[in-house]
C-alpha cells in the first residue's frame, strides 16, 4: 500500500513536470516563430548582421536541443522509476501469493484436524469395540498430520524469512525511489535556472535589437552629414577653381601693367 501511494504521487508529480515541459516548449516554439516573422519583416541587413542572425539562430537551436535532451533525460528517469516500482510490485505480489499458499495449506490442515476431531467424537459415541481400532488408525493419521503440520510450519518459517528478505528489498527500493525524488527536485531547480537564463538572454536580445536600431539611425544621420559635407566640399572646390582663375587673370593684368610702367620712362626720355 505504501508503494502504491508513492506510485500515484510520483505519477502526478511527473505528469505535472511533463505538461510544464510541453507548455514551455510550446512557448519557445511560438517565440521562435514570432522572432522569425519579425526578422522577415525587417529590411535585409548587411552581411555582418546576417552572420549575427545566423549565430543567434544557431544559439537558439542549441538551447532548444539542450532542453529536448533534458526532457529525454527526465523521461528516462521516469521510466527507470516505473521499472523499479514494477519490480517492487512483482516482489510484493509474489510474497502475497506465497503467503496465500501457506494460509491455504494451513486451512487445509485445520480442516483435516477438524475432520479428525469429528471422527473421534463419532468413535466415542459409537461402538466401543471398534473404538480401539479406529483410535489406532486415527492416531496414526493424526501423527501423520502432525508431521505434515511440522513440515508446513517449517515451510511457513521459510516463507517468513523470504518475506523479510522481500521487505528488506522493498526498503532498499524505497531508498532508491527517495534518491530519484531528490534527483527530480534537482532537475526542477536546474529547469528554473534555465528559465531564468532564458529570460536574461531574451532581455539581452531585446537590448541588442534596440542598440541595433539606434546604430541604424546614427548611420543614417552620418550618411546625411557625409552627403552635406560632400556637397560643401564640391562647392568649395568650385569656389577654389574660380579664385584660381581670378588670380590668374589678375597676374596677367599685373604683368601687363608692369610692362606698361617700364615703357613709360623710355617714352618720356625720348620726348626729352
Amino acid at each position: 500500500m505504501v508503494v502504491l501511494g508513492f506510485r500515484w504521487i510520483n505519477k502526478g508529480q511527473l505528469s505535472r513536470i511533463f505538461f510544464s515541459f510541453l507548455s514551455f516548449f510550446h512557448e519557445q516554439h511560438q517565440r521562435h516563430c514570432k522572432q522569425q516573422q519579425h526578422h522577415n519583416k525587417q529590411p535585409q541587413p548587411q552581411q555582418p548582421q546576417q552572420q549575427q542572425q545566423q549565430h543567434e539562430m544557431k544559439k537558439n537551436l542549441w538551447r532548444d536541443n539542450k532542453l529536448f535532451r533534458n526532457e529525454n533525460k527526465a523521461l528516462r528517469k521516469e521510466n527507470k522509476f516505473l521499472w523499479i516500482e514494477n519490480r517492487a510490485l512483482r516482489g510484493e505480489n509474489k510474497t502475497f501469493r506465497i503467503e496465500n499458499q501457506g494460509l491455504r495449506e494451513a486451512n487445509q490442515f485445520l480442516r483435516q484436524q477438524n475432520q479428525i476431531s469429528w471422527e473421534e467424537k463419532k468413535i466415542v459415541w459409537g461402538n466401543k469395540k471398534a473404538l480401539g481400532e479406529k483410535s489406532n488408525a486415527l492416531n496414526k493419521e493424526k501423527k501423520a498430520f502432525w508431521e505434515q503440520n511440522r513440515a508446513l510450519q517449517a515451510q511457513i518459517r521459510a516463507l517468513q524469512e523470504q518475506e523479510k528478505a522481500f521487505q528488506n528489498e522493498e526498503k532498499a527500493l524505497q531508498e532508491e525511489i527517495k534518491s530519484l525524488h531528490e534527483e527530480i527536485k534537482a532537475f526542477q531547480h536546474q529547469e528554473s535556472a534555465l528559465n531564468m537564463e532564458e529570460q536574461a538572454l531574451w532581455k539581452e536580445g531585446r537590448a541588442l535589437r534596440m542598440e541595433e536600431q539606434a546604430l541604424w539611425k546614427e548611420e543614417y544621420a552620418l550618411r546625411e552629414e557625409n552627403k552635406a559635407l560632400r556637397e560643401e566640399n564640391n562647392a568649395l572646390q568650385e569656389e577654389e577653381r574660380a579664385l584660381r582663375e581670378e588670380a590668374k587673370v589678375l597676374q596677367e593684368w599685373n604683368k601687363i601693367l608692369e610692362g606698361n610702367e617700364e615703357e613709360m620712362p623710355a617714352i618720356c626720355e625720348n620726348v626729352d
